[in-house]
């Protein structure tokens, strides 16, 4: 045992006088969520706010000069509209924003109007500018409303007599929650590619590492055994995954904090103040741990193989690319199950979706965590037998 602690300390020693190690698994674990969405959510404000400022550039074909429509366009400071007679361009000039969209008005409008017909207007514009498109419907909505209100008079018609129910939505969940399950999909990959990376970095440095500078033959000389080396790699290797996975989730609380310096507009969109609370980074972190042990095994067994460090990043790098599909399934509206509850990965996904949300299943989150920790020691088996062969030790 005291070997085991000899060797641990000697490994964090020679870590920690690594910048490369230090920006790896302490700096970057710790800023990148804070930097990543404060920038994201500042730029969508800023962008969101100059979309809807900016001027929209409306045609309009067959609406007679003081038609309702051109009437409700006049009043909107942020349009310019014009009338135009030939249609044949209309799609080029969308495409390249000399328009943001074209009205067709049949030729006999107005004659519509005044018999009380549908108007059939066809409506040309870019479904891909989805702010430029919610601008452009309101419009419609206020001519339609004029229209009907119009209608409804010259019947002596009220609008509550044509429109007998009006539904009046109640979300079953809290704010907290709908926002948790909205971003808790996304977050968890955050903590999975943290742990992931910093247990990565470590394992190339002490297990290739050590065979690049010829330095195990040196350490078998000494009165260790395998296990004991394997289990002092093993615990720097989890400790280290440990350490970035739980600066990532602090990450929140320094997210929380960064948030009330920026615009009250911008904080608005960031909106994590009410998800991110000790108890909820509690259970998180508690899933964390058996995560880290989990990283370090197989990455353990992956590198033991390896030669160089080049052979030791092109074995790892595909697995990286993996922690990217349970990010991808953890946003779709899937219900967290007993199934997914034991999926590796994705059921961490699902379990901090719930925990942020502050729905969490307690029986499933100890299914997840009991899963964690078998996986971990399958993992650890792995490990062992790769690092056995001892044609991967030399």
């Amino acid at each position: 045992m005291k070997l085991i602690i000899h060797i641990f300390k000697k490994e964090l020693k020679e870590i920690f006088r690594d910048k490369k190690a230090i920006l790896y698994m302490v700096i970057i674990p710790l800023l990148a969520i804070p930097l990543i969405i404060s920038a994201l959510s500042f730029i969508t404000y800023k962008f969101a706010n100059n979309e809807a400022s900016k001027y929209l550039k409306i045609a309009i074909v067959n609406d007679v000069s003081n038609g309702i429509f051109t009437n409700a366009l006049k009043t909107d400071s942020h349009i310019k509209f014009s009338e135009y007679r030939d249609t044949t361009l209309v799609a080029e000039l969308i495409r390249t924003d000399s328009l943001d969209a074209m009205f067709i008005f049949p030729e006999n409008h107005q004659l519509l109007i005044d018999s009380n017909f549908q108007i059939p207007v066809v409506m040309h514009f870019d479904k891909t500018d989805e702010i430029a498109t919610s601008r452009i419907n309101k419009l419609v909505e206020k001519y339609k409303t004029s229209l009907e209100n119009q209608r409804l008079e010259s019947f002596n018609i009220t609008a509550e007599q044509i429109k007998p129910v009006i539904i009046k939505e109640r979300n079953a969940y809290s704010i907290e929650a709908t926002l948790g399950k909205k971003i808790g999909g996304f977050l968890p990959y955050f903590f999975m590619l943290s742990c992931f990376s910093g247990a990565m970095y470590i394992a190339i440095e002490l297990l290739t590492g050590e065979k690049e500078r010829g330095t195990y033959e040196l350490l078998l000389t000494f009165p260790i055994n395998r296990i004991q080396l394997l289990t002092a790699k093993l615990t720097v290797i989890a400790f280290f995954s440990l350490l970035s996975g739980l600066l990532s989730i602090m990450s929140l609380l320094l997210l929380s904090v960064l948030s009330s310096f920026l615009p009250s507009d911008v904080s608005s969109i960031i909106n994590i103040d009410k998800l991110v609370t000790f108890d909820k980074l509690f259970f998180i972190t508690l899933l964390i741990l058996p995560l880290s042990i989990f990283f370090a095994g197989i990455l353990t067994a992956l590198v033991s193989s390896a030669k160089t460090t080049k052979e030791a990043q092109a074995i790892t790098n595909p697995f990286t690319m993996l922690l990217i599909l349970p990010a991808i399934l953890g946003i779709l509206p899937l219900k967290f199950s007993f199934k997914i509850a034991l999926i590796p990965l994705l059921n961490l996904s699902y379990a901090s979706k719930e925990i942020l949300a502050g729905t969490i299943d307690y029986g499933l989150y100890a299914v997840v965590f009991l899963s964690l920790i078998t996986y971990a020691a399958i993992s650890i088996w792995f490990a062992n037998k790769s690092f056995g062969d001892e044609k991967n030790i030399i």
